[in-house]
Parts: structure tokens; sequence; C-alpha cells
């Protein structure tokens, strides 16, 4: 959820064009609309901000694709990560400590 709701947008457009303005000089300008716009950015958010916000890697269609990301596709890859990980990671303890085990058999 967005500070101002609904003209997050129209606030933070108002900082940055302040920030630019100054030539770079207004840091807290930056910072308050970073506070209106915290973390990611929805495709509709880098449309109405076209003029002041540059799209370097544009979609298929020629917009620019919003920053958000899709949070069920990563947490499924993050989980299988982690249990490959672990896996190889026990199978690696596993063949150390047998490895041992023929090397020094006990009595």
């Amino acid at each position: 959820m967005r500070p101002s709701g609904d003209n997050a947008t129209t606030a933070a457009r108002v900082f940055i064009e302040g920030y630019i303005a100054s030539n770079g000089t207004a840091y807290r300008l930056l910072n308050q609309a970073r506070r209106e716009l915290p973390n990611c950015f929805s495709a509709d958010e880098l449309k109405d901000m076209h003029d002041i916000v540059s799209c370097d890697y544009p979609d298929d269609f020629g917009e620019c694709p919003g920053t958000c990301g899709n949070y069920i596709i990563a947490s499924l890859i993050f989980s299988g990560f982690l249990t490959s990980s672990n896996f190889i990671l026990l199978n690696l303890v596993m063949a150390v400590l047998m490895q041992e085990r023929t090397l020094n058999p006990a009595p």
C-alpha cells in the first residue's frame, strides 16, 4: 500500500520534478519520492511517469514492465533451491563420512 494511496504517483512526480529542477542537489526531495513509492513500481506507475523515468528495457509491446516480479514463482524457485542445496550438502557430508570409515575401519 502506498502512503498517499492512489495519489502516490502524483506526489512522487512533484518530488522528482523538484529534484530535477534543483540540478541534483535536493536529495531530500528524492528521499520523499522514495517514501511515496517504496519497494517496486507497477507498470501503470511507470507509464504515468514516462517523461521523467527512462525505460531501458521495454517489453514486447514497447511499454515499461513493472518491477514487482511474481512472488509465487520466486517462492517456488527459492524453495526448490533450498531443498536441492540441502540435499547436495547432506550427500557431501555422508560421502566424507563414508570415505573416512573405509580408510579407517573399526577394530
